[in-house]
């Protein structure tokens, strides 16, 4: 069992982790189509940076290589969301389970499991004391013992 809670409690903090990395790529994916989106329009006919104004000019060429840097790191976002498609899952395929509510249940099983042998050791080191006292009262009886067939010799001999 402790191998077991040690195995699905990794994959699930893997899963938790793929899930957050994801929403963050989500996030930051959705952030760099807004910024696209916005110099898309100024740069646009009829924008504030549109082509041919003459004092806009190097405003519209900055404007257009950020709208290339944004095109590019878009291109690189919706890798990263692919590739974490199929990692980063909130229920588990085929049932209506979530991840988190797995996790809470391993998590529980672990806290019970721990508390399990937390009392276990308890029981078996009242036990080890219980033997001990026994053995210490027997180990003092025989040497009482001893000692009055020890006495009883020496009375017998004088």
């Amino acid at each position: 069992l402790d191998q077991l809670l040690h195995i699905m409690l990794r994959a699930l903090e893997r899963v938790t982790a793929n899930n957050q990395a994801n929403d963050a790529a989500k996030t930051q994916l959705a952030s760099l189509h807004e910024q696209r989106k916005a110099l898309e329009k100024e740069t646009a006919p009829g924008g504030r940076l549109m082509e041919g104004l003459r004092a806009r000019a190097k405003e519209r060429a900055v404007a257009l290589s950020t709208l290339e840097e944004v095109r590019a790191q878009i291109k690189a976002q919706e890798k990263i969301v692919a590739t974490l498609r199929f990692r980063a899952v909130e229920t588990l395929p085929g049932t209506d389970v979530a991840i988190k509510k797995m996790r809470a249940d391993w998590n529980n099983i672990k806290k019970i499991s721990a508390r399990d042998q937390s009392k276990a050791q308890q029981d078996l080191d009242r036990c080890r004391a219980q033997l001990s006292n026994f053995l210490a009262v027997e180990v003092q009886e025989e040497a009482k013992a001893k000692q009055a067939a020890e006495e009883a010799a020496a009375a017998a001999a004088a």
